[in-house]
């Protein structure tokens, strides 16, 4: 009789082998998922530093414009304020052509003079409704500027001293009691005041233009960096991130030294040396608000065909490469 073929059966040392391999594979696997979660974990924080700056940048350029039509409002008042300037000089004028006349004449055309008096007492009361309304106006603005709030007080003063008078010349001629020459006087004071006045407000409107010409420039000023990988990153302008897929982006403390100023208003291209298709713009920008164009070997421009959509964010990193 034939032996029949006996079962074959593993090691102990294959059964083991098995083993430690089965415990290697789930290692790999383990480690392939930590380096993918912190990928994802450093992409999402970046997304949230990038919508983050554009909030501040959309922040500051809407207190900026906010700041400029609050200027705005305050050019139209300064206007206003000059042509009452006007209404008190031409009220002036008034008064004292009044107070001028003949005694003679003041006897004889009393009732027109009262009359021309009812006339100036009208417009004086018109002036001091304007006045308060013009200085609510500036109160709710906000806006304090020193020379502005001197010239409506003044106006204030010079309104009262007109009032009084006129009141005084009411009297001179109703009673026939006073005299002429103190009205006069007052109304030679009253001019060197005026006189003050418009040296104040001329010193207003050029503090208006100063802070305007800022303004401006502030709301036309953007940052550009251009050079390597390596070179911007040493400089501290970009900062890469990521182990198996690197990502690069702006720095989070961005120093203003290292990066050129332009006014986006003029500076429209930029030379930059490599191929058209080597430059990458740090952070993105809309591809609509752009172009780049070779300009010979290893030479390319970028435009800025859309200034307003390009320059949304401030600060622009170009890389080129080596």
């Amino acid at each position: 009789m034939s032996e029949r073929p006996r079962p074959m059966t593993q090691s102990p040392y294959s059964r083991r082998g098995a083993a430690v391999l089965v415990v290697a594979m789930a290692a790999i696997i383990l480690g392939l998922g930590v380096v993918a979660y912190l990928q994802q974990r450093s992409i999402r924080e970046k997304a949230a530093t990038i919508a983050e700056l554009g909030s501040k940048v959309a922040a500051t350029q809407g207190e900026r414009d906010a700041m400029h039509r609050e200027l705005a409002g305050i050019a139209a008042t300064i206007d206003e304020v000059a042509g009452k300037l006007q209404d008190v000089r031409r009220q002036q004028i008034a008064i004292n052509e009044l107070v001028s006349r003949p005694a003679g004449e003041m006897a004889t055309q009393k009732d027109q003079m009262l009359a021309d008096i009812a006339v100036i007492e009208g417009q004086l009361q018109r002036d001091r409704q304007e006045i308060d309304e013009l200085s609510e106006r500036i109160r709710q603005s906000g806006v304090k500027i020193a020379a502005l709030e001197n010239v409506v007080a003044t106006l204030r003063q010079e309104i009262a001293q007109n009032s009084q008078t006129i009141a005084e010349l009411r009297a001179v001629i109703e009673n026939k009691d006073q005299t002429i020459r103190q009205v006069t006087s007052r109304l030679a004071d009253t001019e060197s005041s005026l006189e003050t006045v418009r040296g104040e407000l001329a010193g207003t409107r050029s503090q208006l233009r100063e802070t305007e010409e800022t303004l401006t420039a502030a709301r036309n000023t953007a940052y550009v960096a251009i050079g390597t990988r390596d070179e911007l990153q040493k400089q501290g302008v970009i900062e890469v991130r990521g182990l198996l897929r690197k990502s690069v982006t702006l720095a989070d403390h961005i120093d203003e030294q290292q990066f050129t100023r332009v006014d986006i208003t003029r500076d429209r291209e930029f030379a930059l040396t490599c191929r058209g298709k080597d430059v990458v713009l740090i952070p993105d920008r809309s591809p609509a608000s752009y172009a780049i164009t070779d300009a010979g070997k290893n030479q390319c421009v970028l435009r800025v065909t859309e200034p307003t959509q390009f320059w949304r964010i401030r600060y622009l990193a170009v890389l080129v490469k080596d």
